[in-house]
């Protein structure tokens, strides 16, 4: 049995779901060798989310660092919309919706070792 969440459904859950539902997805053998740090700022609610990707784990935490690669700057219900493949990442990115401060390359690797289907 398959279940999709509509985006109206993603509205009324927690942005901490969607962040610590990633490590699980994490594609191990792409995340194989690589440290990638990549920041989250939510503009609507005021969350911070780090994502640690290093030796094959990705690290979840509702901090980041000034250090880290890349800092992706974008609202919830886009980010929520990006997970769930409702929303494009790349017309977020042209749209200004959703913007990535630092290492673009590093979010683009970041973002292929992600299993989401």
């Amino acid at each position: 049995m398959e279940y999709t969440v509509s985006a109206e459904q993603a509205k009324n859950i927690p942005l901490s779901t969607f962040f610590d539902a990633m490590g699980p997805r994490l594609n191990s053998e792409k995340a194989k060798n690589k440290l990638i740090k990549i920041g989250f700022n939510i503009t609507d609610s005021d969350e911070k989310f780090g994502v640690i990707v290093r030796n094959q784990i990705a690290e979840i935490s509702e901090y980041y660092d000034e250090d880290y690669y890349s800092i992706v700057t974008v609202d919830s219900n886009t980010w929520k919309g990006i997970v769930l493949k409702t929303e494009n990442a790349v017309s977020a990115i042209a749209s200004g919706k959703l913007k990535i401060s630092g290492e673009s390359i590093k979010f683009l690797q970041f973002s292929s070792m992600f299993v989401n289907d």
